[in-house]
């Protein structure tokens, strides 16, 4: 243990404090690949370079010589990534052979060699290195490194960009997580079980991704500006407790933005984003668990709280998330409800509406019923992948590209009314910015068309 604080492990109060440690300590990322001429460029540079530095008599067997290839090429890769999104930022690696062997490592180059490799570019200065140390409470350092000035170069040289980097898929680790209960603000991860329902899921995530991280996606802006790294396309399937509760997919870049940066920046090609998102997706999904279909019209909409929909709607799915019936307004739920309007009354009013599904209030159901809207995005998702239609998933929620919008909106209607029994409420949105196009994607008229120089260029 190095007693670096993971991300997920910081309670709000405390990200402020430790968030710089996080960030110049982040792991090296074995599954880095060049996704365009100029990163594999910028990789045989580099490989030239290191075989110059070796001076080696004999030529690498074949096995060897591609385990190699690839250490350098992920290497060499995330050392820019790091640059690019956090300038002079350090990468963690370990430099302990006990996590090289064929147990403990991540990837298959990753043996003695790579600790070879990685002393050969410090003492020849392509990166920079700091010898990790130990320490007691939180102080201690792990091995960290950095892009040294040759390889910040040819980074420059090369006009390698964030865009031109992906992720192998096969090398992203396991793309399922099932996580224990939080105790003090915190869980942990448990061990996955070997069953076969878990392994189909992980085949449906891993064609997933491998269609994702193919697929063509680009952005409005320059995404340098933005420190976008559109390679970032992994997602995982978090189950919270147990494999049939939660599995909502979490990961890639598009997750990490406002709506309006997605809806104006993220192109599918040269297409525009749309967001079609299923309305009262918990609801419609608690109609479906006890085999009554919804009523008509929208389900916030309570008679005697017509004007309150924003506060009915949080009074509602928290009841489905309550262990157990409330006697007053569950924390941040009374929304836009008058003071003078009691919980009771708000309760009955919502009972009356949805007769049906009051056994579920007070059951904490909520996480069955986030299972089921992740079963029905991911069977969704391998749809569209059959039909050739690019969707980043978000929850409840789809962006896909403007041209494919009918496309994908039938298709979700087609899978939620197969599995769910009942027609859903699909709701369309648009950004709205004013693009003009120019080669390579759309842009802002105030977006230069040309690639951006990096700082002091």
């Amino acid at each position: 243990m190095d007693g670096t604080a993971s991300r997920s492990d910081l309670t709000p109060e405390h990200t402020d404090d430790v968030l710089e440690e996080v960030e110049r300590d982040r792991r090296f990322n074995c599954a880095r690949l060049p996704a365009s001429e100029t990163a594999r460029l910028y990789v045989h540079e580099v490989l030239g370079e290191i075989s110059r530095l070796e001076c080696r008599r004999r030529g690498r067997k074949a096995a060897d010589l591609e385990r190699h290839v690839a250490g350098v090429t992920a290497l060499s890769l995330d050392l820019i990534h790091r640059e690019m999104t956090k300038e002079r930022g350090w990468i963690a690696v370990s430099l302990d052979k006990a996590e090289y062997t064929p147990k403990t490592r991540k990837a298959p180059f990753l043996t003695e060699s790579f600790v070879q490799l990685v002393r050969l570019m410090h003492t020849s200065g392509l990166i920079e290195l700091r010898k990790g140390e130990q320490g007691a409470f939180g102080t201690g350092r792990r091995t960290t490194v950095r892009a040294g000035k040759w390889l910040l170069d040819r980074m420059e040289a090369c006009e390698v960009f964030l865009g031109d980097i992906s992720i192998d898929p096969a090398l992203s680790g396991d793309n399922l997580v099932l996580r224990a209960a939080k105790v003090r603000g915190r869980s942990r991860d448990l061990k996955v079980p070997e069953t076969e329902p878990m392994a189909r899921r992980r085949a449906e995530m891993t064609l997933i991704n491998s269609w994702l991280a193919d697929a063509e996606i680009t952005w409005a802006w320059h995404e340098e500006d933005f420190k976008v790294d559109l390679g970032d396309r992994f997602l995982r399937r978090i189950f919270n407790g147990s494999p049939d509760l939660g599995g909502r997919l979490y990961g890639g870049f598009w997750q990490g933005l406002k709506n309006v940066a997605r809806l104006d920046s993220i192109l599918f090609g040269d297409d525009r984003a749309v967001s079609l998102d299923f309305g009262q997706m918990a609801v419609r999904s608690a109609y479906s668990e006890v085999g009554v279909p919804p009523p008509d019209g929208d389900l916030y909409e309570v008679p005697g709280l017509e004007r309150y929909r924003y506060g009915v709607k949080r009074v509602l799915n928290a009841l489905l998330a309550a262990p157990q019936l409330p006697q007053r307004f569950p924390a941040g739920s009374r929304g836009d409800i008058p003071k003078h309007v009691s919980f009771n009354f708000v309760l009955d009013a919502i009972k009356s509406k949805h007769a049906p599904i009051v056994p579920l209030f007070g059951t904490g159901v909520s996480l069955r019923l986030m299972y089921l809207e992740s079963e029905v995005l991911v069977a969704i998702l391998l749809r569209l992948r059959e039909l050739g239609t690019v969707a980043l998933p978000i929850h409840d929620c789809l962006l896909v590209g403007e041209s494919n919008r009918t496309i994908a909106k039938e298709t979700m209607e087609t899978v939620f009314k197969g599995m769910l029994g009942s027609t859903p409420t699909i709701d369309e949105t648009m950004g709205s910015g004013t693009y003009t196009p120019y080669a390579g994607g759309l842009s802002t008229p105030t977006v230069a068309p040309d690639r951006p120089h990096k700082k002091g260029g």
